[in-house]
């Protein structure tokens, strides 16, 4: 039996594993990705008791393994935290990160979402290539689907989606913003932001003020957690999705941006480069002139706008959960002959 084990979070990474967990038969097993801790001990006996393939859906669950003694599939989403230095980790989360390191090599196969994450895994941890499929992410186009323009603002807007995670760039996105302010017509743009802060509330402390810094914390708007039907809308309404992060295994909202007629400004540094291919413009993430740049032009020339939004919308039908879990399901039944 193939048990799909399934995170309760919300991040980008608990939607692959709710997306799947909809479309995969078989037997499924609900658990919280951060809060594991000794609940750990029993699950895994259970699972060894009737499990004879199990998927695990990111790569925290790579501490495990070892101890497993079952056939197992882990997907990678990033290698990010394992082995770049973006964010301080306490000691225990060093200790834990280096077991996932250590432990997602004990799994019999590795899915990654990316080709980028898989060429990470073969660079920095020496997974032999063999051993890892790319599966990307997908859509969920009957959520994410051009409506028209959605006035939920009396303004324009540029949007954010995610975490403010350092990775995430949000400190040069800030900076590139506030010099589109200082541009008459753009003067009463908004920037909003949607997603918690990440797994550090010190990280929207050191957002907010930065922002109180730089002079624009009324211009930014903060919203945590969307429901995706109405988190559709926002993608609608905003004249860009600005996401030049510094690192990404993928980038959900890229796809989520491009499926509502929203058009994308990203990195060409990671996955986010392989992911929008020519549908977005490609930034790099460290020059603030160039991300400013980006926004001026999107805003300014309409032509670039509306042929962003035709190349993402001709790109974004490649990709959708049912063809990620039929992948998966694919995946199950040639490592089970």
């Amino acid at each position: 039996m193939v048990v799909f084990v399934c995170t309760t979070e919300k991040s980008g990474v608990d939607r692959y594993s709710r997306e799947l967990a909809k479309r995969i038969s078989g037997h499924i097993v609900f658990v919280s990705r951060y809060n594991l801790g000794l609940k750990a001990i029993p699950m895994l006996k259970k699972l060894r008791n009737f499990a004879e393939l199990i998927h695990f859906p990111n790569q925290h669950f790579g501490r495990y393994l070892p101890f497993l003694f079952v056939d197992s599939i882990i997907t990678v989403h990033d290698v990010d935290r394992m082995v770049f230095n973006h964010e301080k980790e306490s000691i225990i989360e060093r200790f834990g990160l280096f077991f996932d390191r250590w432990g997602i090599r004990f799994a019999k196969h590795i899915i990654t979402v990316s080709e980028t994450t898989k060429n990470d895994l073969i660079k920095y941890l020496n997974i032999p290539h063999e051993r890892i499929t790319v599966i990307y992410n997908g859509v969920d186009h009957q959520v994410f689907s051009p409506k028209g323009k959605n006035k939920l603002f009396p303004f324009r807007y540029a949007l954010f989606v995610g975490s403010e995670r350092p990775r995430k760039n949000l400190e040069r996105i800030f900076k590139a913003f506030a010099m589109l302010l200082k541009t008459p017509e753009f003067k009463d743009m908004k920037l909003v932001k949607i997603g918690g802060p990440g797994r550090e509330i010190s990280f929207r402390e050191d957002t907010i003020k930065f922002l109180e810094n730089i002079g624009i914390k009324e211009h930014c708007i903060f919203l945590e957690e969307v429901e995706n039907k109405d988190l559709s809308k926002y993608y609608t309404g905003a004249e860009f999705l600005i996401y030049p992060s510094l690192y990404e295994g993928f980038g959900l909202p890229i796809l989520e941006s491009m499926a509502s007629d929203c058009p994308v400004i990203t990195s060409k540094v990671s996955a986010t480069a392989e992911i929008s291919s020519n549908a977005a413009l490609l930034v790099n993430p460290l020059n603030i002139e160039e991300i400013y740049q980006a926004m001026f032009n999107l805003m300014s020339e309409p032509n670039l706008r509306e042929d962003l939004i035709k190349k993402g919308n001709k790109l974004v039908r490649q990709f959708s959960w049912s063809k990620t879990a039929n992948e998966t399901i694919q995946l199950y039944e040639n490592l089970s002959k």
